[in-house]
């Protein structure tokens, strides 16, 4: 029935990409707004497409927000480096990612099933529904279950570490072991890439700062301050030496430039620094 429907709405939009209003769609279950998301993903089927679901907070540039649509309605929120993006899901969830984040919902989200895969950072305000739990799956296999709560989660594809703190609420987090943790408000939990779970007391302001636009440091590891830098400026950043990933970094930002905070990080780390190309090259100060 689906495939049908989409169909219809397809042969009924122009060859290319249809940037106009959308049409008028017929009451199907309740579900118009995920209707209204497929009509769009068949004008533009696998094309990046400007969308007023997703907002984007000014962090150093203002750009529009981007939503990517893949195979048969799924929906791909994708948020670029130096920028936030906030959300409201169909079930009316609120959710802000963190530069070069992405959350794909499922096909079937919002009829009987919510469930979500969050590559990145994301803070998530979740509608409460006992019925119906809200899923998130991680790329480290690790699965997020709630049914209303406010958290930080943090799980990008490039780094093994799974990071969750909770705001408000309960969650149920499941290993690939299929060993079941239950994290209470305050609590922060890290499953490292050896599923070695580290269960630590900590602040909301402190998990949630980079939704204000502060980037902050604390003892990081080298190797997650490189990593955050270039998410957050959009650049690469080159590693000559590695004997540089044996510091760490402790320092806050609001809204400094790129060199302002190599500059920092050079002189507490006795590096050096060169921008070409969009590409920082660090090595040791001689």
């Amino acid at each position: 029935m689906r495939v049908n429907y989409n169909k219809n709405v397809f042969e009924s939009l122009p060859d290319s990409v249809y940037t106009g209003e959308m049409p008028e769609l017929p009451h199907t279950k309740g579900h118009n707004r995920l209707y209204k998301y497929i009509a769009t993903a068949a004008a533009c089927a696998a094309v990046v497409f400007a969308t007023t679901t997703t907002i984007l907070s000014r962090k150093l540039r203002e750009v529009p927000a981007q939503t990517e649509f893949v195979a048969d309605a799924e929906i791909v929120y994708t948020v670029n480096s130096s920028l936030q993006g906030n959300i409201i899901l169909p079930d009316s969830t609120l959710v802000t990612l963190n530069s070069g984040s992405s959350l794909r919902l499922a096909n079937d989200f919002g009829t009987g099933t919510r469930t979500v895969y969050l590559d990145g950072e994301g803070y998530f305000d979740v509608h409460k529904d006992r019925n119906v739990p809200f899923l998130i799956k991680t790329p480290q296999d690790v699965l997020v279950t709630v049914t209303g709560t406010r958290f930080n989660l943090k799980c990008f594809s490039d780094d093994s570490k799974f990071d969750l703190t909770l705001i408000q609420g309960s969650v149920k987090i499941t290993k690939p072991n299929e060993e079941v943790l239950n994290v209470l408000p305050s609590q922060e939990v890290i499953i490292n890439k050896d599923f070695h779970t580290q269960t630590l007391v900590q602040s909301p302001d402190e998990s949630t700062v980079w939704t204000r636009g502060v980037l902050k440091f604390d003892h990081t590891p080298m190797s997650e301050t490189i990593a955050q830098i270039e998410r957050w400026y959009g650049v690469k950043v080159d590693v000559s030496d590695r004997s540089i990933y044996n510091s760490s970094f402790t320092a806050e930002f609001k809204s400094e430039t790129l060199t302002e905070v190599l500059d920092l990080l050079c002189l507490t780390s006795r590096l050096d620094y060169k921008v070409e190309d969009g590409i920082v090259s660090l090595k040791p100060k001689n």
